[in-house]
Parts: C-alpha cells; sequence; structure tokens
C-alpha cells in the first residue's frame, strides 16, 4: 500500500526562504551536480511534517520534476489499467505543468502513446528541460517535443523514424541537455540492432538536426 501510494502522490515540501532560490531546469539541477543554493531547507519529512501541499499523478514516474518560476514540469503515464505490483502505468504518455503554489494542474500535453515497464521504470523516465520559454522532453520511444511554457507543441519528431530503433536492453532513460541553442541527445545501444550508437544536436527552436557523431560500441 505505501509502495502505490508513493508512486501515485507527488509530494514537494517548500519554505518561505527558499522561494528566491535558484530555478531547477534540468536533471540534476541549475550545475548538473545536483547541489542547490537554496538555503535553511527543511531535513526531515513525514506525511505531515514540512509539506505544503500534495499532488495526485496520473501514475508513477522515475522522471525529475523541472521546475521554472511558479511552473513545474514532469511526466507520467495515463492511470493504469489493472492497479498490479509491476505496472508500468497506462499506455499514454504525458507532460504535466504544475503550480509551484499550491500544486494545481496548470495543463497537460499527450507526448506519445506505448508505454511499457522495463525492469524497474517505464517510458516516462527521461526528464524535461526548460529555459524558462519553452520546455523540451523525451519519451523512452524516442519522440522528442518542444512545447512553450502555455503547453502548446512548436515541433517534434521521432529518434527512431530518424536514426532507426534503439536496441536497448533496459529502455531509454536518458534526459536531454539544453547547451548554446541546441538541444543535445544521446542513443547508446548495441543490442538487436545494426545501427551505432550515436550523439545528436537538434536546433532547439526547430528540432532540426545541428550535428550528429556515431560512437560504435559493443554495449
Amino acid at each position: 500500500m505505501v509502495g502505490r501510494i508513493v508512486r501515485m502522490v507527488c509530494v514537494l515540501a517548500l519554505v518561505p526562504l527558499s522561494v528566491d532560490a535558484d530555478n531547477w531546469p534540468q536533471w540534476r539541477g541549475p550545475q548538473q551536480d545536483g547541489v542547490s543554493t537554496a538555503k535553511n531547507l527543511p531535513a526531515s519529512w513525514s506525511l505531515e511534517k514540512n509539506i505544503i501541499w500534495k499532488a495526485e499523478l496520473p501514475s508513477w514516474s522515475g522522471s525529475t520534476p523541472v521546475i521554472w518560476g511558479d511552473r513545474i514540469f514532469l511526466t507520467s503515464p495515463s492511470p493504469a489499467q489493472r492497479p498490479e505490483e509491476q505496472e508500468p502505468g497506462g499506455p499514454e504518455i504525458y507532460i504535466l505543468c504544475l503550480s509551484k503554489k499550491d500544486g494545481s494542474e496548470l495543463w497537460r500535453y499527450k507526448l506519445d502513446e506505448g508505454n511499457v515497464l522495463r525492469r524497474k521504470h517505464n517510458k516516462t523516465s527521461p526528464s524535461p528541460v526548460t529555459d524558462g520559454a519553452h520546455v523540451w522532453v523525451i519519451t523512452g520511444n524516442g519522440v522528442v517535443t518542444c512545447l512553450d511554457m502555455d503547453g502548446k507543441a512548436v515541433w517534434s519528431r521521432d529518434l527512431q523514424e530518424d536514426y532507426g530503433r534503439f536496441g536497448l536492453l533496459f529502455g531509454y532513460a536518458s534526459s536531454p541537455i539544453l547547451y548554446d541553442g541546441k538541444l543535445i541527445l544521446q542513443v547508446l545501444h548495441g543490442m538487436r540492432t545494426d545501427d551505432p550508437s550515436y550523439v545528436v544536436a537538434l536546433d532547439a527552436s526547430s528540432g532540426k538536426e545541428v550535428w550528429r557523431k556515431e560512437r560504435p560500441t559493443d554495449a
């Protein structure tokens, strides 16, 4: 029961002294080192202690929420069709935007379909990235989408359609990096495919390929 509650509820603890802290725009934070500049943060929690609000999510996800200003972005599958322990969630894959103030849902956007369980994670494991004007996200199926802050799609493309199917034993969970106007993604695989591993940089504003580097590997 406790495991199911943890999977279904997103809990964010905030204190007034952390309101002006840096944004958390990507996996592992502003400097990608997991360190926040916020001070005097709570160090312990319970079901009630140091909890400002709770928001029930459609299902569970291994991705990291990212924060910009008063908005929180995170991914989730649709609700599970069978509430079983190894259920990956429903078939649809969403990105959600919540209010940092009270956890209310501001919008959600359907990114993809075909969510499945891959060992101990599903197709929503990659974390989004944002620059405060747009948010980018990739699903475990390789569908990359750029949206504005109000949840309107700017562009979308499918890495498996463009560069060949993934050959991954444990599923795809790599989070994108935003750098110098480019969205950088890596696909490291070597099973059930003749296509080499690669790193690709997409123009963040249009989704067009800027460069792509193959990385042959037997991994």
